[in-house]
């Protein structure tokens, strides 16, 4: 099992929009390894966000150092060449990352967090029917999640492989289609949000191909 917080801290960089302090994100990343990873019977690799922002030790990292079953991935691989080893991905947040992780087609477990860049109405609601979802803004977080990984690994994938019509589509329209048309549909969604146009710009617009 992979866990991968995307957390990152803002610093003295975004910090009216960086979605809450850099000690609110720290304290719920070590209360999820104290009440649900570190209470796991198995090993868990630990896949931090590699961006310092500050001088001092990462305070989750070292918690996650001491925790028995939590082995921190201390080297920069980027992500996308790790999935081949997991069966299991635990993800929060919604950057980049996220549409990486649904593209590895590994059981995606995703912890929305709603004062972290958390997902708008309409896409948290596909994704909950479309992966693992868990809301952290629930008292019962911590208890609902624990049991979940615990799971037998047959009856989590028979689960995810039942839900993979749907989740096409959700990658599909969340993520991108690989058919080499997304310039085109960039483009059209552009022109979408210009109509109508300013003047003196509509010609330009109605002549890109959709």
């Amino acid at each position: 099992m992979f866990y991968v917080p995307i957390r990152l801290y803002v610093g003295n960089v975004n910090l009216v929009a960086g979605g809450g302090s850099d000690w609110a994100k720290a304290s719920r990343e070590i209360h999820l390894i104290d009440r649900v990873f570190g209470r796991l019977p198995y090993p868990i690799l630990y896949k931090p966000y590699r961006a310092r922002r500050y001088l001092d030790e990462d305070p989750v990292l070292e918690r996650a150092r001491r925790s028995p079953n939590l082995l921190v991935f201390e080297k920069k691989t980027d992500l996308r060449y790790l999935f081949r080893y997991c069966w299991l991905i635990v993800t929060s947040r919604a950057p980049t990352a996220l549409g990486l992780c649904l593209l590895s087609r590994r059981p995606l477990v995703r912890i929305d967090l709603p004062e972290e860049v958390a997902l708008c109405d309409d896409t948290a609601e596909a994704f909950r029917k479309e992966v693992f979802y868990f809301d952290a803004g629930r008292s019962s977080f911590h208890d609902d999640l624990l049991p979940f990984p615990s799971r037998p690994r047959a009856e989590i994938e028979s689960e995810w492989a039942a839900m993979a019509p749907d989740r096409e589509r959700l990658i599909e329209e969340y993520v991108g289609r690989n058919d080499g048309r997304s310039g085109h549909r960039a483009a059209h969604r552009i022109v979408e949000w210009l109509r109508p146009a300013p003047q003196g710009f509509s010609g330009q617009i109605r002549r890109v191909s959709t």
